[in-house]
């Protein structure tokens, strides 16, 4: 036998070995593949969610139905002034 042909046996003996092992553990890396992509596209869609959800929440106009005032000397004026305000928005 020469050294060539040894060479040629040894690595396809190195090859099958390999070979057989990727095989075996292939299922479980697709497993684990399937389960990371689950996981991801879990988090991708619940992140969007509730980006849109604080989005939607800000855009929402405020509707003010009562003012409160402390200050004793605000005059009807001012109070009427306010209240049109109000209306117009």
């Amino acid at each position: 036998m020469t050294d060539n042909k040894f060479d040629e046996l040894w690595q396809r003996a190195e090859t099958e070995r390999y070979s057989q092992r990727l095989a075996l553990e292939y299922p479980a890396w697709q497993r684990r593949q399937k389960r990371m992509i689950t996981v991801v596209t879990s988090l991708v869609v619940v992140a969007s969610l509730a980006i849109s959800l604080l989005l939607l929440q800000h855009r929402q106009p405020q509707d003010y139905e009562k003012v409160y005032c402390n200050h004793v000397g605000i005059t009807d004026e001012q109070w009427v002034q306010l209240a049109a305000e109000m209306l117009l928005e």
